[in-house]
């Protein structure tokens, strides 16, 4: 039942002639930029996976995941930071969510991924933040085998953060291990209220609960 249910909007994408679009766009931008190998990384491509891999049978996918309370702190963070640079404030509503909203959303991230892995094991790989950020070297190891690309050692090495106009990153500054600075941006009343919402999901996931822990204490990656 869930397979075609997951056959139905791949079947409208392809009758309004999306993917012959997508195609093009993508040949052209690869083309502009004299790249061999282009990257998008829009979030919420992990719930159109099934047209993804139907415009590009050969692609490949990183699913990211992190903390929820982490996560929905970061959010925070970045509405304060994007509101302090001037931005419109309707273009910065997604970001206005509640830790209900936002515990909805994580789950339906997180439910997407686990059928990607189930539906793509070859072609869908997970990368929890944690990982990326406590053992750099190895978790960007395994992502360039993934991708069948050799590992570069600059991919983790010291650097500058290089911003474009809309203050984007368009070059990363080096990798640093996650600090938890969640207590800074979110209450501990509402990380109880995502942990009990995202118990199952954290479980599966491998995240302890942090609410309630001494903060002085080292985290469990």
């Amino acid at each position: 039942a869930l397979a075609r249910r997951a056959t139905r909007p791949v079947a409208a994408w392809k009758l309004r002639g999306w993917h012959h679009k997508v195609r093009c766009y993508f040949h052209y931008a690869t083309e502009a930029r004299g790249a061999e190998r282009i990257l998008e990384k829009t979030p919420n491509h992990v719930h159109h996976l099934p047209e993804l891999f139907a415009t590009f049978p050969r692609a490949r996918v990183i699913l990211s995941i992190r903390h929820p309370v982490d996560a929905y702190a970061s959010l925070r963070r970045r509405l304060e930071r994007d509101r302090a640079r001037g931005k419109n404030e309707a273009r910065l509503r997604w970001m206005q969510i509640s830790p209900q909203g936002f515990a909805g959303r994580y789950r339906k991230v997180a439910r997407d991924e686990r059928r990607a892995l189930a539906r793509w094991p070859g072609q869908a790989l997970q990368l929890r933040y944690e990982d990326a950020t406590a053992h750099p070297e190895d978790t960007f190891r395994a992502v360039c085998e993934f991708l069948s690309e050799p590992y570069d050692a600059a991919v983790v090495g010291e650097s500058e953060a290089q911003l474009d106009a809309h203050g984007a990153p368009t070059k990363a500054s080096r990798i640093t291990v996650n600090r938890s600075v969640w207590r800074d941006w979110v209450e501990p009343e509402e990380a109880r209220l995502l942990e009990g919402r995202l118990a199952k999901d954290m479980a599966r996931l491998g995240y302890a609960p942090i609410a309630d822990a001494d903060p002085d204490a080292p985290r469990r990656v």
